[in-house]
């Protein structure tokens, strides 16, 4: 309203009027107590409980000096009767016995509601710690480049993150009902329940090896795999990190520099071409991964094309190539102006070529 003085709340006298309260009204609650004896004329182990609940109240719910306070008032109001009467020493004695259980009372209620309340927050700074450290560490697994899981001691996937489910081709949410043995080819498997054995009986806390993995297409990809027994302080067992790496670029390059280096071997020990050519092939499909290699010529009026060398492995890709080779064969005819080579890509994993005619 125009011309109305607005007053801010006045919060530091409303809270030092709240304490106030707070610290006076165990003392109402002991001269109540006092009040009704006095009335009843009852002897002060009548009235005894009734103190000591209010020193329990009070010992539970403020500081220490504020709860020896208490006691010692109630201890006061205890002996107030037999002291006034001046009675014998019968009757004082009980009184006095009462008072110093009140005091005491106090004291060890005071100190066990410390501890506990250091205890509660010992246990929340711990389980703040631990929280805190849960989010740092699903952070890291989301903006990791590697792929990057958390597993049972078991070898079972509990977390991942999305760059594993990229390398093992498969979402986030199938990895979950997997174990890391059912994403590694078959002739790994045997390894890897080793190093899950030793990680698991803590005779080694890191393990690591260069391994294939498997898509669900069927395809192998190699990795690199280590994993990292983790501590748990809060179930008492432990976990395992998981890393893999996707390391079909560096193999390859590995596979290259390999095969660079025995083809510049073989030329440089081989009398010749026809000498060198069944040495080259097996080079390639050794270092290569290839199945099948021919090395293909033209005849003397270069009109056709013949194989001269050919290295090969069983299999059904070794079948498909030798059917599309006979298909090629046929092609070529004396009337073919030119002739060209087709890519090892018309047949995967072979490495190998064959001839088409164009007129």
């Amino acid at each position: 309203m125009p011309g109305t003085e607005v007053r801010p709340r006045q919060r530091g006298s409303a809270s030092w009027t709240s304490v106030l309260v707070r610290r006076a009204t165990p003392f109402a609650a002991l001269a109540a107590v006092f009040a009704v004896q006095a009335l009843a004329n009852a002897e002060p182990v009548v009235a005894f409980p009734l103190y000591l609940t209010v020193v329990l109240l009070v010992s539970l719910q403020q500081d220490r000096t504020e709860s020896i306070a208490v006691a010692a008032v109630a201890a006061i109001a205890v002996l107030f009767k037999p002291l006034a009467t001046a009675g014998q020493a019968s009757d004082v004695a009980p009184a006095l016995l009462l008072a110093a259980v009140l005091v005491a009372v106090a004291i060890a209620m005071n100190e066990l509601t410390k501890h506990s309340r250091a205890t509660a927050a010992a246990a929340q700074n711990k389980a703040d710690g631990l929280a805190e450290s849960e989010r740092r560490l699903r952070a890291t697994l989301e903006s990791a480049e590697v792929g990057l899981a958390l597993a049972g001691l078991d070898g079972r996937l509990l977390e991942t993150n999305q760059p594993l489910a990229l390398i093992l081709g498969r979402s986030r949410d199938e990895l979950l009902s997997t174990t890391l043995g059912e994403v590694i080819v078959e002739n790994d498997r045997a390894a890897i329940d080793e190093g899950l054995a030793l990680l698991r009986s803590g005779d080694v806390t890191r393990w690591d090896a260069d391994t294939h993995v498997v898509r669900p297409d069927g395809s192998a990809v190699p990795a690199a795999l280590f994993i990292a027994r983790l501590p748990n302080p809060i179930a008492g067992d432990a976990s395992l990190l998981v890393q893999l790496a996707d390391i079909s670029a560096r193999s390859r390059a590995g596979a290259l520099r390999d095969c660079v280096a025995a083809v510049r071997q073989i030329i440089v020990t081989s009398p010749g071409l026809e000498a060198a050519m069944p040495q080259l092939l097996s080079t390639f499909c050794g270092h290569l991964d290839w199945n099948v290699a021919q090395y293909w010529a033209a005849d003397a009026d270069r009109k056709t094309m013949h194989v001269r060398n050919a290295w090969n492995a069983s299999g059904a890709a070794l079948d498909a190539f030798l059917h599309a080779r006979r298909c090629a064969r046929s092609l070529c005819s004396p009337s073919s102006t030119a002739a060209r080579w087709l890519a090892p890509s018309s047949w995967p994993r072979t490495g190998s070529a064959a001839c088409a005619t164009t007129r």
